[in-house]
């Protein structure tokens, strides 16, 4: 494991185009796909709790820039985005590594690198542990992006918790940012104070609380509870032989420093890196800086199987 500090920060845009695919129960998800159509590596995104693809959005527009012979897939989770809502009791992360398996197998050929942000972080540590062999098999590189191996907001075990103040909280979030009253001003301030590090700017503040808004309450309340039992150090294996980069903001309230320096600590051909003044929105805090780690994960990849096939 090494370990880098950040100061750095640059900003892009992107949007790439949609598809619909039907996971194993039937429930729609959207994919959306961008960059080369027969690609030598494919990057697949999964983003985090009650955001959607669109927060991928300016890592998709500079990682296209970058490196235009690879494929870029990135897609709402079920009752996230442009997914269908969630049907009732599918809102595990159980559930999420299944929806990814399958997309890596009928949807992504070829080499991989995931990449998951926050519950996207933690959908990966459950691929680890449900589909592993999937895992070794297709998995080339992964980025765990502010993120937890658990034990994630140990309070949230509490169910009285997670109803009373978490929940209203993200309704006070998804209301005004769907109504724009004068309660807007209030939902962008714990939105900034909760998600983003020093500096943040408007637009990324109502990027994410549009997509706040788009999630389903059944979705948001379903899958908290799912992550406040998450605890999967232990099933990290099959990630530990392949290059990994771990990226934390240095004042990220929801996934700290200390659950990043433990997934790295789990992952011995990881490199961790804390952004200074970062939150715990990285791929908009830190868009740039992302793809660096991600292009560096595809570099470590390529050498490490030039040197198995000598």
């Amino acid at each position: 494991m090494s370990i880098e500090v950040s100061n750095s920060r640059v900003q892009g845009r992107g949007d790439p185009g949609a598809d619909r695919f039907a996971a194993a129960d039937g429930t729609r998800l959207a994919l959306f796909s961008a960059g080369a159509p027969t690609p030598g590596l494919t990057y697949l995104f999964a983003h985090g709790w009650t955001l959607d693809h669109r927060s991928w959005e300016d890592v998709v527009a500079q990682l296209g820039e970058a490196e235009p012979d690879a494929a870029i897939v990135t897609y709402d989770h079920r009752g996230h985005g442009q997914s269908d809502r969630l049907p009732r009791g599918t809102g595990t992360l159980e559930r999420l590594a299944d929806d990814l398996a399958q997309i890596l197998t009928d949807r992504v050929s070829g080499p991989v690198v995931l990449a998951g942000h926050s519950m996207g972080g933690m959908t990966l540590a459950a691929l680890g542990e449900r589909h592993p062999e999937l895992v070794r098999e297709r998995v080339v590189g992964a980025a765990f992006i502010a993120t937890s191996a658990g034990p994630f907001f140990p309070r949230l075990r509490t169910r009285p918790y997670f109803l009373d103040e978490v929940i209203p909280r993200y309704f006070t979030w998804a209301e005004s940012a769907a109504n724009r009253r004068g309660s807007d001003r209030a939902a962008r301030i714990q939105a900034r104070m909760t998600l983003f590090g020093r500096d943040a700017r408007r637009g990324d503040i109502d990027r994410a609380l549009a997509q706040t808004r788009a999630a389903g309450p059944g979705a948001t309340l379903e899958f908290g509870l799912s992550m406040s039992a998450h605890l999967r150090l232990d099933e990290l294996t099959p990630f530990a032989r392949i290059p990994v980069a771990v990226l934390a903001g240095e004042h990220d309230r929801l996934c700290p420093v200390r659950h990043s320096a433990a997934l790295a600590r789990a992952l011995p051909q990881s490199a961790l890196t804390v952004f200074s003044g970062a939150g715990h929105m990285l791929p908009y805090e830190r868009s740039a800086e992302v793809v660096g780690r991600l292009r560096s994960v595809r570099r470590r990849a390529a050498l490490a199987r030039s040197e198995e096939s000598r």
